[in-house]
């Protein structure tokens, strides 16, 4: 799934992008809360969150097309999240690193 979005960036014009939802999701400070405690937001919290049509990396306000997910792009968007992290585990433990899992809601 895709969206579509704008970076009001100070004093110039919006730049507009066209990005993967988990790529979106991974800029958002609402979003990287979640995964820095190894959660994947509920279905009913992330609906809030693309309803509302704004949000923010922390630095760089953005805009969207408010929006909801299905039960079914919810899923696999969670499927997706979840091989991220199982690839990133395998890469870790070759580098000898130790990595959690991301929960479910």
């Amino acid at each position: 799934m895709r969206i579509k979005y704008k970076r009001m960036v100070f004093l110039r014009e919006p730049e507009e992008y066209d990005v993967e939802l988990s790529a979106f999701l991974l800029q958002e400070d609402w979003f990287l809360a979640y995964e820095a405690g190894k959660r994947f937001p509920n279905l009913i919290s992330l609906n809030k969150f693309l309803s509302l049509g704004r949000g923010n990396d922390g630095l760089i306000p953005s805009r969207w097309e408010p929006f909801q997910l299905t039960e079914i792009e919810y899923q696999e968007l969670y499927r997706e999240f979840n091989e991220r992290d199982r690839l990133e585990r395998e890469k870790d433990k070759g580098l000898g690193r130790n990595s959690g899992d991301i929960s479910s809601p």
